[in-house]
């Protein structure tokens, strides 16, 4: 077996000794040494990701059953972002790749599927775009490929959704879903065929087609359809511009579909009969405005719901799992608890902690035994060495409430006085931040630098109040929600008003420059990290990337200017045309291979601020895309960015 330095493993002892010294940047820096476990279906193997210090990448293979390591293969090249079983003895991978083809207008971030077969140490591409299959239809190459339906009873061969055309220019290929060998011996085959308007499948419980989702974007129609074995029949339809059904599972009769409803003032999920189409609340633990995401077992039958919040919390349909679920989060009081993998009957769950004892740790509960402690994610990390949250409210100048979480130097947790503080706002901004361990945050901290983490409005998780609160106001009341959340703690003496700087990525970001465009007194530096600055362009190239009709460009549309395109309003609320008010030093960070914001905006604001003899610098991130998802790279932008804030608000200022 090739040599691999890997983390303990099943010390099957509830909480593992770890008594190791502070740790240092790199530790915080670099990608978390264990993630993605699953399970397996009989519950006796599980799987993760094991990335080195080097940036090498495996994939491990352990026996639960044996307590031995089964087999492990690198996986610096394909980058896996999603696996599970295939019986015991196979993994499916989805892995992603970036694309810059001259076939395509922009430059994009697809990903496809790969199988692993455990016994023979073979990795086998399961679909590849532009493939050929049969009667001359082709694997439509512009598009990711990971949606997995379904698979036959002896795990043989998956069904994948994918996208297929009669050539690769086809210009309207059709959704369809692939039966795929899994191990790669034969070329994967149309199962059913769909149209240009299908955009998901749902099967029964013999694995045979029982509804399909359409969306016309002609003419904004929404359609479910019900197959009878012959015919697809129209049995629901409504019309919006937006999605707003989202059908996600099946009830455990496989008689009703389940799907969330975006309504004026709640979120809601709802059953739709395949019978008749009549449509019902949702039998079980709905709740409006607080559901995080709904849970699945391998049939796409849905099995609970998990809730939004600082903390998921979770209420299973089954009685006796709904107390197993409740019973392991009472274990971890103050921790967050997120539910990640579980064989198909339930009987074996993993679950990821986070919080004041664990960086990250994965914990194994399965029925009847004691949980037990499998992996840590980051083993570098010992208790002592998380610095503590703290989840207050505080008002905005409107008195809408904006859930804040603090992260507290360890160092200063006995007297917050006029400490020097991070405003680190979220990306989306339809997105939150959790009670948990944020890299970022804690390496801020970990230096001495108090971390505040607003949910501004426009954030999810916290009801739809807060999240409608925000359309129209990019620029506006969500950066007075940042400035009223930092007024409150300069006020109290928390924070230091002479030493704060904002940081953020993506939207998080464009708020770093908009607190320095627009707020130029209140912060000390700013710190974008793959921001937006000029608005206008950024819809422009995101209608070439997606379409005039896409829901990206309707979203953004309605969150940025609430449905509204007035030119002068998308220049006013863009940090590249204010760059003459900025005050304070600027760092701009960017992956060069991002496809959510193009590289050019950091650019661009560059350019605009040289032009106008302000203090900026722009670090170029090599191979990196919007995420920072390489180690190295990840590692030398912490490190920039802890320079940067130590320089402008240290303790020697």
């Amino acid at each position: 077996m090739t040599a691999l330095r890997i983390p303990c493993l099943l010390v099957l002892a509830f909480f593992a000794a770890n008594g190791v010294a502070a740790p240092s940047l790199e530790v915080y820096g670099m990608l978390p040494q264990v993630g993605q476990m699953v399970i397996s279906p009989s519950g006796e193997r599980i799987a993760y990701r094991n990335t080195e210090a080097d940036d090498a990448d495996y994939i491990v293979i352990y026996s639960l059953k044996d307590q031995d390591y089964v087999n492990l293969f690198r996986v610096d090249q394909i980058d896996p972002q999603y696996m599970e079983f295939s019986g015991d003895d196979h993994l499916v991978l989805v892995v992603s790749e970036h694309i810059d083809s001259r076939r395509f207008v922009h430059s994009f971030d697809a990903s496809t599927a790969f199988a692993f077969d455990i016994e023979n140490n073979r990795v086998t591409p399961l679909v590849t775009l532009g493939e050929e299959l049969s009667r001359g239809r082709v694997v439509y190459p512009g598009q990711s490929i990971g949606n997995i339906v379904g698979s036959s009873d002896e795990g043989s061969d998956i069904l994948i959704g994918a996208y297929v055309g009669d050539s690769v220019t086809d210009g309207s290929p059709r959704y369809s879903l692939l039966s795929v060998p899994i191990d790669g011996k034969k070329r994967p085959r149309v199962a059913i065929s769909g149209n240009e308007f299908v955009t998901g499948y749902f099967l029964d419980a013999d694995k045979n087609p029982i509804a399909r989702i359409e969306r016309n974007e002609r003419n904004n129609t929404h359609t479910v359809r019900r197959y009878d074995g012959k015919n697809w029949s129209k049995i629901y339809e409504y019309e919006a511009e937006l999605v707003t059904h989202s059908f996600r599972g099946l009830t455990s009769d496989y008689k009703s579909l389940v799907f969330l409803r975006n309504d004026e003032d709640v979120l809601q999920y709802y059953t739709l009969s395949l019978d008749d189409g009549t449509v019902d609340d949702l039998d079980g633990p709905g709740i409006e405005n607080s559901i995080a995401r709904m849970l699945y077992d391998d049939q796409q039958v849905v099995i609970g719901v998990q809730y939004s919040g600082f903390s998921p919390t979770y209420r299973m349909f089954d009685s006796e799992l709904d107390q197993r679920v409740q019973d392991l989060l009472a274990l971890f009081p103050g921790h967050s608890v997120y539910l990640r993998s579980w064989s198909p009957d339930l009987k074996h769950i993993i679950a990821l902690v986070e919080g004041p004892e664990f960086a990250g740790d994965y914990i194994l509960a399965s029925k009847g035994q004691k949980p037990a402690w499998l992996s840590a994610r980051r083993p570098g990390i010992a208790p002592e060495d998380i610095n503590p949250q703290s989840a207050i409210e505080l008002a905005a100048r409107d008195e809408l409430v904006l859930p804040t979480i603090l992260t507290i130097p360890r160092t200063k947790a006995d007297s917050l006085d006029n400490l020097p503080t991070i405003m680190l706002p979220h990306g989306g901004p339809a997105a939150q931040d959790m009670l948990g361990f944020d890299y970022m945050a804690q390496a801020f901290a970990s230096r001495g630098y108090l971390v505040v983490q607003p949910q501004f409005r426009g954030s999810s998780g916290f009801g739809k109040t807060l999240l409608t609160a925000g359309y129209g106001e990019w620029g506006r009341k969500m950066q007075d929600d940042l400035t009223d959340v930092l007024n409150a703690l300069i006020a109290e003496g928390i924070t230091d008003p002479e030493r704060v700087c904002i940081v953020g990525a993506s939207y998080g970001g464009y708020a770093a420059l908009a607190g320095a465009a627009f707020t130029p007194d209140l912060y000390t530096c700013a710190l974008s990290i793959a921001g937006i600055s000029h608005v206008p362009e950024m819809l422009k190239e995101d209608k070439s990337r997606y379409g005039k009709n896409s829901d990206v460009l309707r979203y953004l549309e309605r969150s940025i200017l609430a449905g509204e395109s007035d030119t002068d309003a998308l220049e006013e609320i863009s940090p590249y045309f204010s760059a003459d008010k900025v005050k304070i030093p600027v760092l701009l960070m960017h992956g060069e291979d991002d496809t959510i914001v193009d590289f050019d905006q950091s650019k661009m604001m560059h350019r605009a601020l040289e032009k106008a003899g302000k203090d900026v610098e722009l670090v170029r991130l090599k191979n990196e895309d919007h995420y920072l998802r390489e180690g190295s790279t990840r590692l030398q932008a912490l490190q920039v960015m802890l320079e940067f804030v130590d320089e402008h608000i240290g303790d020697g200022h």
